[in-house]
């Protein structure tokens, strides 16, 4: 399913783990906004991962599960790309 990822925080050190935690899993389309194709077990993990790096109480995470048929609830005025999801074969 596609889930859009949004994160707020105002420490670079905890802005950088989010980061890089997204970007194992994601495209990022914004500055502080991510797309990624998860399975529910994916999603639960990396909230794991996540909770470990936030403060609860300064920052926020957001995500919005967009479901399988997100093409017709995506709709992008000006510049951008849906990703689609990249189905990967390991030899």
């Amino acid at each position: 399913m596609l889930v859009v990822i949004s994160y707020d925080t105002p420490d670079d050190k905890r802005r950088r783990k989010i980061v890089t935690l997204l970007r194992g899993v994601g495209e990022r389309v914004q500055y502080s906004v991510f797309e990624a194709h998860l399975e529910p077990r994916d999603i639960v993990r990396l909230r794991k991962r996540i909770r470990r790096v936030i403060d609860e109480h300064l920052d926020s995470v957001r995500f919005y599960k967009l479901g399988e048929d997100y093409e017709k609830r995506v709709e992008i005025e000006g510049y951008g790309v849906i990703h689609e999801e990249v189905e990967l074969i390991i030899l």
